[in-house]
């Protein structure tokens, strides 16, 4: 929180995390820098406590011993103006692949990758990406495709699948030798 033109008075702030006091700064009418709060070692120590799985994280952010003041108006109540920046890492994020049923369909017409007759032909492969786990959402699932050397991808086709919603995103990488598909959820 930044205190710009605005905290008329002097206090202490408490932050909570579900219910405990995780940290608490003093702050004053002159303090004219930044407060921030940094809660690493309040979660690396009580890890267990504030991340049970479906269950919802609650910050509350309180003000203790306020004083305006003296040349604040009467009628004026306590203000400060603030910004959040709240960054994430999941030290050990649920793996997704256990619920995943994945289905790969060549289209090769009995012919062999790389016979002569079968130069300058279009084959097809349909993936088929299936959640096991119907009545729970995944989130962010990655597939990536090694192109085999002896063919050639149509990237408009690519690009037209994206649009019509087949997947979210999609990159070309290492030489055109590899493509991630992304989906945001399944």
């Amino acid at each position: 929180m930044k205190n710009s033109n605005g905290i008329n008075g002097e206090g202490t702030f408490k932050l909570y995390v579900n219910n405990q006091l995780a940290q608490s700064k003093e702050f004053s009418k002159q303090n004219k820098e930044a407060i921030s709060f940094n809660l690493t070692d309040f979660i690396s120590e009580h890890m267990d406590d504030i991340f049970v799985p479906g269950e919802t994280v609650e910050f509350n952010l309180e003000i203790d011993d306020y004083e305006k003041d003296s040349s604040a108006s009467s009628d004026e109540g306590f203000k400060v103006s603030y910004s959040l920046n709240l960054e994430y890492y999941d030290a050990l994020p649920p793996t997704g692949n256990a619920s995943l049923q994945l289905e790969v369909d060549r289209d090769f017409s009995g012919n062999k990758l790389g016979d002569f007759e079968s130069n300058g032909k279009t084959f097809g492969y349909n993936f088929k990406l299936q959640n096991l786990k119907k009545n729970k959402g995944l989130l962010m699932v990655v597939l990536v495709f090694k192109v085999p050397s002896c063919l050639e991808v149509n990237y408009n086709q690519l690009s037209m699948l994206k649009e019509s919603g087949k997947f979210d995103y999609y990159e070309v990488l290492h030489s055109n030798t590899e493509i991630v598909f992304y989906w945001r959820q399944m």
